[in-house]
């Protein structure tokens, strides 16, 4: 019996022995399909992550394609108003040469103008400073203009989130009561080992999962949040200059004219402007090739160099007419000479002065207009003034279009013959320096 039990304790054991590698095998399979099927799940959520990815970045490239294309049309804009000023500008001046030394006007009145007696200049009362006579002198004040810019501030707030993970684990053990439940629960063990083994892996699967996918979600919203970021930081580039430079260009160009006193003067700062012009197009031309590359038209460039130098043109033959009416005046103070009269030097005069010249009889405006009511500086560079004639006081006051420079000497002229009327004619021609305190 001894030996049977015996027998049948190591029979017993050999099978059980035997059986255990089986169980191995099955559960080694088993591990791998589940390795193989999360491996597949995490290509597939991989694949779909750079898929989403990839559409972002197409949709935010689409975007600022989009905003470049538009900051390119609203400067092209801006460069074009800035021409337009100009060429009005350059036109503006073309008019008032003409009018200050043309010989071509027109005459409404021209028979009235015919009847005319010649005038003479009264050598008492020529050139008096309204200071001096009992007449008085308008003063014209300019009030600034300001312009106000209201500036924008853009804030931005990135969001983190976190979430707490848990982790258990199921432990179970047994222990042996009598030496005759060895076996059993010897295989009693091994089963629940096995059973505590498997749910510990489906455990540790699913919070693996869950892992996965809460790592997953954080890589999106990091990726998220860094797009965000660069679209930030691309949407700041998008502008070829900011409105507060633009602002700062604007008062640039008005400068140039604000500083132009003479006709000459006038004319080089609409050249100034075309030089400005010119660079800030040339900025705008090396910001289209880094920014859109070959999507970079050169159309609108081309069209704005032809103005440029179409503008260039007009301001040159401004120049060349200005430099003709200009001798023509100088020629006419040096014919003069003999028959000047010549007052006494005035110093320390206002800037804004306003000079008025008394004549012995009857004129109109249209007179007067023939007549050469000049203003020059010491270079002999005309200086526009505004020529009005007084009826009651018989009287032309010359206003200047601007204030004299401080510090500068210029020099009154009238000439003595008419511009296109024969029988108009003065004594003598007038001539008085003066000095702007």
């Amino acid at each position: 019996m001894k030996h049977s039990k015996t027998m049948l304790s190591i029979l017993a054991t050999s099978m059980l022995t035997l059986s255990t590698p089986v169980v191995a095998f099955a559960e080694s399979d088993h591990a791998k399909n589940d390795q193989v099927k999360q491996q597949t799940e995490g290509n597939s959520k991989w694949e779909n992550k750079k898929e989403n990815q990839l559409k972002q970045k197409e949709e935010l490239a689409e975007k600022l394609a989009e905003k470049r294309k538009q900051a390119v049309e609203n400067r092209m804009d801006t460069l074009h108003r800035w021409l337009d000023r100009i060429e009005t500008h350059t036109e503006k001046i073309e008019d008032q040469m003409e009018d200050y030394f043309d010989e071509d006007n027109d005459d409404k009145d021209e028979e009235e103008e015919q009847e005319q007696e010649a005038p003479e200049s009264n050598e008492d009362e020529e050139s008096e400073e309204s200071t001096d006579s009992d007449e008085s002198e308008e003063e014209s004040e300019e009030a600034p203009e300001s312009d106000e810019s209201d500036e924008e501030e853009t804030q931005t707030s990135e969001e983190e989130e976190s979430s707490d993970e848990e982790q258990s684990s199921l432990v179970e053990s047994y222990q042996q009561v009598t030496a005759e439940q060895d076996i059993v629960a010897a295989e009693e063990e091994e089963e629940s080992e096995s059973e505590a083994g498997s749910e510990e892996e489906g455990d540790s699967d699913e919070e693996e999962e869950s892992n996965e996918d809460e790592d997953e979600n954080e890589e999106d919203k990091e990726s998220d949040d860094e797009g965000e970021e660069e679209a930030e930081e691309e949407d700041n580039e998008e502008e070829v200059v900011d409105p507060e430079e633009e602002k700062e260009e604007e008062e640039e160009l008005e400068g140039y004219d604000e500083r132009a006193k003479s006709f000459s003067g006038k004319l080089k700062a609409q050249t100034h402007k075309l030089d400005a012009v010119e660079k800030h197009m040339n900025h705008l031309n090396d910001w289209m090739q880094k920014k859109l590359g070959a999507d970079a038209s050169l159309e609108p460039i081309e069209e704005v160099e032809e103005r440029i130098a179409s503008l260039r043109e007009d301001v040159a033959e401004a120049q060349e007419e200005l430099a003709e009416y200009q001798a023509e005046m100088k020629e006419e103070v040096e014919e003069d000479k003999e028959d000047q009269k010549e007052f006494e030097n005035k110093e320390e005069v206002e800037t804004d002065k306003v000079w008025n010249v008394a004549f012995n009889t009857d004129l109109s405006q249209s007179m007067v207009d023939d007549l050469g009511f000049y203003v020059f500086d010491e270079a002999m560079n005309a200086v526009p003034v505004d020529v009005q004639y007084n009826e009651e006081t018989r009287s032309v006051e010359l206003r200047p279009e601007k204030n004299y420079d401080s510090g500068k000497s210029y020099t009154l002229f009238i000439a003595k013959d008419s511009k296109s009327q024969d029988n108009l004619t003065l004594k003598n021609a007038v001539k008085m320096d003066f000095s702007v305190k």
